[in-house]
């Protein structure tokens, strides 16, 4: 995907951070049991994040609206940090990741650990197809 395309780095750190995002959501998708329940595909992403977390974790309103706090900073901290370095994009996300499990039961955090997992293994998969040594057909 992007063997072909020159993008300055710090592009290429967001785009991966939203297509690692992209990816969370589509996983918590696939591995979710509420189908009928999704919502509209025309949310922003914000709103399916928080959509996703509060129904495959079942969050309280507490918890919705701390995570929302931490999302907003998150955001924040993206957006005033440029050009993004990969240790900085990797020290945003985990400090995101961090106060997120702050807020979380234990039964909640080992649900995380398992949509976490998932997510990881899309991840190298989607690196190991788009690897510069494969075929370029």
């Amino acid at each position: 995907m992007f063997g072909k395309i020159k993008l300055p780095k710090g592009v290429q750190h967001v785009a991966f951070v939203l297509i690692g995002a992209f990816f969370f959501y589509a996983c918590s998708i696939c591995l979710s049991v509420v189908v009928d329940d999704r919502p509209p595909q025309n949310e922003s992403l914000r709103e399916r994040y928080l959509y996703g977390m509060q129904t495959r974790l079942q969050l309280s309103a507490d918890q919705m609206s701390s995570l929302s706090n931490i999302l907003s900073e998150t955001s924040r901290k993206f957006g005033e940090h440029r050009p993004l370095s990969k240790d900085r994009v990797a020290a945003i996300v985990l400090d995101h990741k961090k106060r997120m499990r702050g807020i979380l039961t234990a039964q909640q955090r080992a649900k995380l650990e398992i949509l976490d997992k998932a997510v990881d293994k899309l991840r190298d998969h989607v690196k190991r197809e788009n690897a510069p040594w494969k075929d370029q057909r």
